[in-house]
C-alpha cells in the first residue's frame, strides 16, 4: 500500500478498499492517521464505498460485506455429492420416533429426501419444498409451520407454497 500522505480523495478510495479486500476491515482512525486527513474524510470515503456495496460499515471503521445468498434454485446443484454425504450422516444419527425440526435450505432438503420412512419420525419444517418432500416419503407425520398456521400433514396430503395450507394429493 502507498504510504503517500495525501492522495487525492479517489486514490485514497481505491487504496481503502484494497486494504479492506486483504485485511477484511479497516479502522477509520488509523486510516486518518495514514492519510493526515480527519476522520470525517475518511468516514465520507467509507460511506461513498457502502453506498456502491463495497464495504458495511460498522462503529469506528468499515468490514467487508456479507456475501450475497444465492437463489435457491442454484444452489441446489451446488455441492450435491458434499449434501448427500452430510445428509447420510445426519440420518445416520436419528432414532425412530424422533421429532425432526428443518429450516428451509438446499442441504435441509437433500436430508429431508434421504430421512428415513422406516423410523416414524415426525418432521416439523418451515419450507414447502422440504414438507413435499416429507409428504413424498409416506411419512404418518409431516408438519409445515406458516406464519398464521400450523397445519398437520399426513402423507395424502401436501403443502401449497402459494397459501401454506395443506391439500388432498391427487390420486396417481
Amino acid at each position: 500500500m502507498s504510504s503517500d500522505p495525501s492522495p487525492l480523495p479517489a486514490q485514497r478510495t481505491r487504496q481503502i478498499l484494497e486494504e479492506l479486500r486483504q485485511q477484511g476491515r479497516v479502522v477509520a482512525a488509523e486510516l486518518a492517521r495514514r492519510y493526515a486527513v480527519s476522520e470525517d474524510s475518511i468516514r465520507r470515503d467509507l460511506r461513498e464505498l457502502a453506498a456502491q456495496g463495497l464495504c458495511q460499515r460498522v462503529y469506528g471503521g468499515a468490514v467487508l460485506p456479507p456475501p450475497k445468498e444465492r437463489p435457491l434454485r442454484e444452489r441446489l446443484t451446488r455441492d450435491r455429492g458434499d449434501k448427500a454425504e452430510l445428509a447420510a450422516r445426519v440420518c445416520a444419527l436419528l432414532q425412530p420416533g424422533q421429532v425432526v425440526l428443518l429450516d428451509a435450505g438446499s442441504t435441509n432438503l437433500a436430508i429431508a429426501q434421504q430421512l428415513p420412512a422406516a423410523l416414524g419420525l415426525t418432521v416439523i419444517t418451515n419450507a414447502p419444498q422440504i414438507a413435499t418432500a416429507a409428504s413424498l416419503k409416506h411419512w404418518p407425520r409431516c408438519s409445515a409451520c406458516a406464519p398464521m398456521c400450523t397445519c398437520p400433514a399426513p402423507a395424502r396430503w401436501t403443502a401449497t407454497p402459494a397459501c401454506g395450507q395443506w391439500m388432498r394429493k391427487k390420486p396417481r
